[in-house]
């Protein structure tokens, strides 16, 4: 029987030497996909953080604009909170508390609010 004399190591040598590399590969492996995981967690809740601030910052200045003097929606200038929503690229919708449009975005898509007040 012939032996086996990889770089001067043995058969037992050889399988595991195999043995530590299947160990190393396949723990960086987990470690690649739990920082996946992890990292794809983060970013989703920052997106939803992000989302949740830009919408009460809408709703405080479009509420901050009803109340100026004369109150209501008829003299409310709500122009510069669609541009500010503009410029983000996202759309807008503000109704009032009978869920009356006051004011839309350019296309607030089938993700619009529904006819009760969104908060």
């Amino acid at each position: 029987m012939a032996r086996l004399a990889s770089f001067g190591i043995g058969q037992l040598g050889l399988r595991l030497a195999l043995a530590f590399l299947a160990v190393a590969l396949a723990s960086i492996t987990i470690l690649a996909l739990l920082t996946e995981i992890s990292t794809g967690r983060d970013i989703d809740a920052f997106i939803r953080q992000r989302q949740l601030s830009e919408t009460r910052s809408v709703a405080v200045a479009a509420g901050a604009l009803y109340q100026q003097p004369p109150v209501g929606w008829q003299d409310a200038n709500l122009l510069p909170v669609l541009e500010l929503i503009s410029r983000e690229g996202n759309s807008v919708q503000v109704r009032d508390v009978r869920g009356r449009i006051v004011l839309a975005g350019p296309d607030p898509g089938p993700r619009a609010c529904p006819a009760t007040p969104c908060r």
